[in-house]
């Protein structure tokens, strides 16, 4: 069976390139949240980051990704897929403990997409850092179908304009962050989707 074709949102891919460069020199993780279209593709409308204290499958983050899935199904929508920033730059692997996660999405999501964020080329403006992997059988292997992955091309320079923003990335917080503050709003980080409906700056 083929794999389905996935699109990412505006929002998710900015959360994405958030976290990873809010902790640039640590692995970082969390799940992506989305629906299965009638067309069949999955629509990956938002992320929710969990981790920067990378460690493994751990009951802490088998609570982050609870709470995720609850927040998930709030808003009539499922965790369908799963991403991962390696701490070294250049690997573009999905390591053991990302595909034990994207497998665990599997059972309750059956055509889920991991995505791993390549660090050498998160400030690229002109094309995607994400290298996407999907399920096969027992396993997760590199999506390499043209066009099967979709997202806006002008995402990359936008996302990257808004990271340089410290004060947005200041806010910005996954699960780990939320532990250590409960005011950190890691669900929803409602200063991406903020930033991206504001209109940009004008040129001078």
């Amino acid at each position: 069976m083929s794999s389905p074709a996935f699109h990412l949102s505006n929002l998710a891919y900015t959360k994405l390139i958030f976290h990873a460069l809010k902790y640039p020199h640590q692995t970082v993780n969390g799940v992506l949240i989305g629906s299965l279209s009638p067309s069949g593709t999955v629509e990956i409308v938002d992320a929710v980051p969990l981790q920067h204290h990378w460690t493994n499958l751990s009951p802490t983050m088998q609570i982050g990704l609870g709470m995720a899935m609850n927040h998930a199904s709030s808003h009539q929508l499922r965790v369908v897929g799963y991403y991962q920033a390696p701490e070294r730059v250049g690997d573009t692997a999905l390591s053991p403990v990302g595909e034990r996660v994207a497998s665990k999405i599997k059972e309750t999501f059956p055509t889920p997409v991991a995505l791993v964020i390549n660090g050498s080329r998160l400030n690229d403006e002109s094309g995607s850092a994400l290298v996407p992997y999907v399920a096969s059988a027992n396993t997760f292997h590199q999506l390499t179908v043209e066009g099967r992955f979709r997202f806006d091309r002008t995402i990359p320079a936008r996302a990257l304009r808004l990271a340089r923003q410290s004060r947005l990335l200041n806010d910005f917080g996954d699960f780990d962050d939320y532990l250590e503050n409960r005011s950190v709003q890691f669900l929803s980080n409602g200063v991406v989707q903020a930033a991206l409906n504001s209109p940009p700056p004008p040129r001078r």
